[in-house]
């Protein structure tokens, strides 16, 4: 037996996660708080031989479960993580006929030759490489997580979420508009990643202003759907015609969104929004940036994805972080992300 077999076989398997993609930068704080999102961890550790992968031990076999579902394919200091059952790996072994390949966070590259033409063909992080060029490629990341979130959410938020995504008959509309959005609250995770925030802090008010959230504010309640429950989210846009009876009263996203049908100059920021942390999110926004930020006086982070309008969605500010999504379903894609941390 060797170390390794020896070392696993010592863990609690029915409450041990086997990780990799583990950033040489991270810090054990920024490890214990990315993985406490989902439950109490009794421990972690290094791999024996390979300090890109960690084992995390749960208290209970639920919570090991729960972080399985909510953080396989999750980004920890931008890098995306795998995230599985100990004996994950054993068990594909043992089946023969189940084949799985996690493309996005393969670190060596599976080169092949083209040998009628001469092209290098790889597959990469973010798409294909062909002959040293980077292709980038949506991998379907957004909707996968998504799928994941239906099946952990209550009837209502289903049932909502569902409404929404299906209301327009071209799909590939509804592809870009949950890639829009999922690719704000990843921003989020970068910001809070980057900026040392553990959103999961109950003790911190933070109020989230999703500035032309649009005729239906998606954005908003997925953001509800996927943020911590004390957070307060407020959709803001003139072309609002979605209305509080229409999340149902017995919805539990209906108590924690708040509607605007009004313009952003127009928004009367809450009296109370003295602490905490502000989030100011333009998701291919039209709405004045620069106005709203200048008008928050707490802490805040703005999260910027412009379009047509892109200066009016960008500060005078340098940014903090500027990327591109290739998750994004759009050219525009690029992501900007202000703090007055």
């Amino acid at each position: 037996m060797s170390e390794v077999e020896e070392f696993e076989k010592s863990l609690d398997a029915a409450k041990s996660l086997f990780v990799r993609g583990i950033s040489k930068h991270v810090t054990a704080e920024q490890i214990v708080s990315h993985f406490s999102a989902a439950g109490s961890i009794n421990e972690w550790c290094y791999h024996p031989t390979n300090r890109g992968i960690i084992y995390v031990t749960y208290g209970d076999e639920i919570d090991a479960q729960n972080a399985v579902r909510r953080l396989h394919q999750s980004e920890l200091l931008g890098v995306t993580i795998s995230v599985r059952p100990l004996n994950y790996n054993k068990n594909i072994k043992n089946n023969k006929s189940m084949i799985e390949r996690d493309s996005i966070i393969t670190r060596n590259i599976i080169k092949k030759q083209n040998k009628t033409k001469g092209e290098h063909v790889a597959y990469a992080n973010h798409g294909m490489l062909i002959n040293g060029d980077l292709y980038p490629i949506p991998q379907g990341r957004y909707l996968l997580q998504l799928l994941k979130l239906s099946l952990s959410c209550d009837f209502h938020v289903k049932s909502l979420l569902s409404q929404l995504i299906f209301t327009k008959s071209n799909n590939n509309d509804n592809n870009k508009e949950i890639s829009e959005s999922y690719a704000c609250f990843n921003g989020m995770l970068k910001a809070g990643n980057y900026l040392g925030i553990n959103w999961s802090d109950e003790t911190v008010q933070v109020n989230v202003y999703v500035l032309g959230d649009g005729v239906q504010p998606f954005t908003s309640i997925l953001l509800a759907a996927l943020l911590p429950t004390h957070y307060r989210i407020y959709s803001i846009d003139p072309l609002l015609k979605y209305s509080k009876e229409q999340l149902g009263e017995d919805n539990v996203l209906a108590k924690r969104i708040n509607m605007y049908p009004c313009l952003s100059e127009e928004f009367e920021i809450p009296v109370d929004d003295n602490m905490g942390i502000s989030v100011l999110i333009a998701c291919h926004s039209h709405a004045p940036l620069q106005q709203f930020w200048d008008r928050v006086r707490t802490k805040k982070i703005a999260i910027s994805m412009p379009c047509c309008g892109k200066d009016i969605s960008l500060l005078s500010m340098s940014p903090t972080l500027e990327y591109e999504d290739y998750e994004v379903w759009s050219p525009k894609r690029k992501i900007y992300i202000y703090s007055s941390l």
